[in-house]
């Protein structure tokens, strides 16, 4: 609360990311990630991008034993999302941050 007594949430991120003005629902780019094989586990962020505004990213892991490229993961992806929609940014981990529930930490990303 402020000094003139309005209340802001400031913990809450908008997940809508936003390229060229278009909306890219994060949730759409991991179940299309997620269909590969060799995924297992995704979360998808938006950054900032000098150009389009943000850009989405995506946090990959792969499956042990697994190997995969990030032009193999793009061209992957061609047929199930717009241009606007495929990451151009990857980044393979080992796992993603989670809560004690399981839930994937984007905030942390």
């Amino acid at each position: 609360m402020d000094a003139d007594g309005f209340l802001y949430f400031v913990d809450r991120i908008k997940e809508v990311i936003s390229v060229h003005g278009y909306k890219v629902y994060p949730r759409n780019v991991e179940d299309a990630i997620r269909q590969h094989p060799a995924v297992i586990d995704v979360a998808v962020i938006g950054v900032p991008d000098p150009i389009r505004g943000q850009t989405p990213k995506a946090y990959v892991v792969l499956a042990k034993g697994t190997q995969l490229s990030e032009d193999r993961l793009q061209a992957f992806l061609t047929d199930k999302l717009s241009p606007r929609e495929i990451p151009r940014l990857f980044e393979f981990r080992g796992e993603l941050p989670k809560s004690a529930a399981g839930k994937i930490l984007k905030r942390s990303l």
